[in-house]
C-alpha cells in the first residue's frame, strides 16, 4: 500500500513538472516611425538582430519583418542586449531589463545613430520655434498694454529674463 501510494505521488509530481505550460513569446524589431512631409511613415522590421536572454541561448532575427518568438518557462525573461550592426536602441533603458511574459507583441526599437541624433536636432529646432513664437506674442501684448515706457521696459526685461531661463 505504501509503495503504491509512494508511486502514484511520484506520478503526479511527474506530470505536474511537465505540465508546466510553455508559452512563445513574440516580438517585432523595428525602426521608428516618422513625420515625413505631413505624412506618417511606419518604421520597418529589421532582420540580422541577435537578442541575447539571460541563462538562454541568443535569438537571432531572421524575418524580412523584424518577427521573432521564443519560448519562456515561467512569467519573466530578461533581455540583456540587442545588437545589430550600425543600430543601437532608442531606449537605452530597454536591455539589460527583465520582463513579464504577455501576449501582446514586445516592441524593440532600433535607429542608426545619425538617424537619432537627426530626429534629436529636429526636435530642438521644433521647441526652439515654438520658444520664438511664445515671444513674440508675449512682447506683442506686452506693447499692446497701455502702460508707461518705463513699465514696458521692466515687463519685457522679466520676460527676456524668464527667455533665458
Amino acid at each position: 500500500m505504501k509503495k503504491a501510494f509512494l508511486l502514484i505521488i511520484i506520478l503526479f509530481a511527474a506530470i505536474s513538472l511537465s505540465a508546466q505550460t510553455q508559452q512563445s513569446q513574440k516580438g517585432i524589431v523595428k525602426t521608428k516611425g516618422r513625420m515625413v512631409n505631413g505624412q506618417h511613415v511606419k518604421g520597418h522590421g529589421l532582420n540580422g538582430v541577435t537578442i541575447s536572454l539571460m541563462g538562454r541561448n541568443d535569438v537571432i532575427v531572421r524575418n524580412d519583418d523584424g518577427s521573432f518568438s521564443f519560448p519562456v518557462l515561467g512569467k519573466n525573461y530578461t533581455v540583456t542586449k540587442v545588437a545589430k550592426s550600425g543600430y543601437q536602441l532608442v531606449d537605452a533603458d530597454a536591455a539589460p531589463k527583465a520582463y513579464a511574459y504577455s501576449t501582446n507583441t514586445h516592441t524593440l526599437v532600433m535607429e542608426t545613430p545619425e538617424q537619432q541624433l537627426q530626429d534629436k536636432l529636429d526636435t530642438e529646432r521644433k521647441i526652439r520655434r515654438t520658444l520664438q513664437k511664445q515671444l513674440q506674442q508675449r512682447e506683442s501684448e506686452i506693447d499692446a498694454m497701455q502702460v508707461s515706457m518705463a513699465e514696458k521696459q521692466k515687463l519685457l526685461q522679466k520676460l527676456y529674463a524668464d527667455q533665458e531661463n
